[in-house]
């Protein structure tokens, strides 16, 4: 059964239910009142949520995941162009090339962009290649805006009609809860995509040789569905330490690479510490409850490509049925070094181990 025949029967249970909270009788005439029954309101937090992360999986699946393998993709041929510059300018002794080239590749994996700001006497090649770089990540940006407004809709059609539906029955404060959630997704899934074109736009006049520190959110940036820290799993990992997730404190127990920005959906929760090059997390889920995930938004590109086979990556937990919280992430002082957020409903007794980036751990969020 598919996201979206799922999603039409919730609509018509729904429906249904409407139906009944509407007609529940009152207390009886001799005083009694009716056996307990969840508030009409409570159900329908709950098919909003649950609806919800159907569509946000569908969006992970469709959009996110296809997004984030095409910009990898195109990082891997960017190095190896620029490796290509490097060897070429070698050749053929050229030094100045070489040193211009090798500057770009460090650059690059460092900011994951490109560098042109105060630069004017690079290779002709090398110029034409950063062109290609910007005009490709602008139509990744594109297209990522575009198949994101698609799923919305379809996803929004589910919520006019149950608006539609409670309307008609008179329930207008779980008609209200439905309209407010059309606009949270709305503010939330579009401005996310919308925000990442426009950088993606200007990105060649952005970044400088020495890459940019990432601090402050950005002005108007979504904070989402605040985590209810009473539905995250208990889980038991291995090899690591469990400390606040707090602007400033250490990322790795045995390094000074510090967190600088934090979802605001996710403060108050915990996380855990490895030491660096600790390289895989291990957990076993102790109870029932959701479990999010930090992974490096590297996804092995600094790993040799046979090496970055054998990792975990967007497109396999997808399969595993993880969830992208886009568009948070948790921020370092090391450029390179931002976690992208997964979510999935675990089962206790489930074990995970999972390895993504040739130096750095995931993380768990805990509570």
């Amino acid at each position: 059964m598919t996201t979206l025949t799922r999603a039409v029967l919730l609509v018509t249970w729904m429906g249904g239910f409407a139906v009944r909270a509407q007609d529940a009788p009152a207390a009886g005439s001799a005083g009694r009142e009716p056996a307990a029954t969840p508030a009409p309101q409570a159900e329908m937090k709950k098919w909003l949520d649950d609806l919800d992360d159907q569509w946000r999986a569908v969006l992970t699946k469709e959009v996110t995941v296809p997004y984030d393998l095409d910009v990898s993709k195109a990082r891997q041929q960017y190095l190896a162009a620029v490796e290509a510059g490097i060897a070429k300018a070698t050749g053929v002794g050229d030094l100045e090339g070489v040193l211009a080239w090798r500057k770009e590749r460090d650059i690059f994996l460092t900011a994951k962009d490109i560098a042109v700001e105060g630069d004017p006497d690079v290779p002709g090649a090398l110029k034409q290649l950063r062109g290609s770089w910007t005009t490709e990540m602008a139509r990744l940006a594109r297209d990522r805006v575009d198949k994101t407004k698609t799923v919305q809709l379809r996803y929004d059609t589910i919520l006019a009609n149950a608006q539609t539906v409670l309307t008609k029955r008179g329930r207008l404060d779980d008609a209200m809860l439905i309209k407010d959630k059309r606009e949270v997704i709305v503010s939330t899934w579009l401005q996310g995509g919308s925000a990442a074109a426009s950088s993606a736009s200007t990105a060649s006049a952005t970044l400088k040789a020495s890459a940019p520190s990432p601090t402050a959110a950005k002005p108007g940036a979504p904070v989402g569905r605040p985590v209810n820290a009473g539905l995250i799993a208990k889980v038991e990992v291995q090899d690591a330490g469990v400390v606040k997730l707090v602007t400033d404190e250490k990322l790795w127990s045995d390094r000074d690479v510090k967190i600088t920005e934090i979802p605001a959906a996710f403060a108050g929760l915990q996380f855990t510490q490895h030491k660096a090059h600790g390289q895989t997390v291990k957990f076993k889920v102790k109870t029932d409850g959701m479990v999010y995930l930090g992974c490096p938004a590297r996804w092995g590109t600094t790993a040799p490509a046979e090496d970055a086979k054998t990792f975990m990556n967007a497109e396999k937990l997808a399969q595993q049925g993880w969830v992208r919280e886009e568009p948070y992430e948790i921020k370092t002082t090391a450029a390179d070094m931002a976690f992208l957020i997964f979510s999935r409903r675990c089962k206790a007794g489930e074990e995970f181990n999972y390895r993504t980036d040739k130096y750095a751990p995931p993380i768990l969020l805990l509570k």
